[in-house]
């Protein structure tokens, strides 16, 4: 699962996605522009990435509480319950933050970008699988530690290789202009 980006996207669509990005981007906060020439969009593009990769830890912070809590003999049913719940809400909003981004770069039309775009999307949608075989197990009132334990560890991991296929790219165009 360590690979899973370079089977979902090719660097040149997620370069060509953070290119158009970070294009312009001030290299320093979130203020927005004193340049008249500047396409006020880019900051709201520039505070969508900053968003998303927030989220980024939040859903990776409780999953790493997930598998680790659920090594635990005490751990309950109800605890597990409230724990996946909220694992599930916090991706939830990773894949919302994602879509703002993704509606605000559309704006753009430019095909290599828009591409990049839907490879990323198609990401997210191939990393919620991980949710399926405990949600299935849930359904079927046979839930598995080591199911959720992989699970937790699998969405870390993959949200993790997601996030830094963002991260490299952004910080490698930061100082273009």
């Amino acid at each position: 699962m360590k690979n899973i980006l370079p089977t979902m996207m090719t660097k040149h669509a997620a370069g060509a996605l953070l290119c158009l990005l970070m294009i312009h981007l001030p290299t320093g906060g979130l203020a927005q522009s004193d340049d008249p020439t500047r396409d006020p969009r880019l900051d709201t593009i520039r505070q969508a990435v900053e968003t998303t990769q927030n989220q980024v830890k939040y859903v990776r912070a409780d999953a790493r509480t997930l598998a680790r809590r659920i090594s635990d003999e005490q751990y309950t049913p109800e605890a597990f319950m409230v724990d996946f719940r909220s694992l599930q809400m916090q991706f939830q909003k990773l894949v919302g933050t994602y879509d703002w981004l993704a509606k605000l770069v559309s704006q753009f039309d430019h095909p290599s970008v828009a591409n990049a775009v839907a490879e990323m999307d198609a990401g997210l949608k191939i990393i919620a699988e991980s949710f399926v075989p405990v949600q299935q197990e849930i359904d079927a009132g046979t839930i598995e530690r080591t199911t959720i334990g992989q699970m937790a560890r699998i969405l870390d991991s993959a949200i993790g290789e997601w996030s830094s296929e963002l991260k490299r790219n952004q910080y490698r165009l930061r100082g273009m202009r």
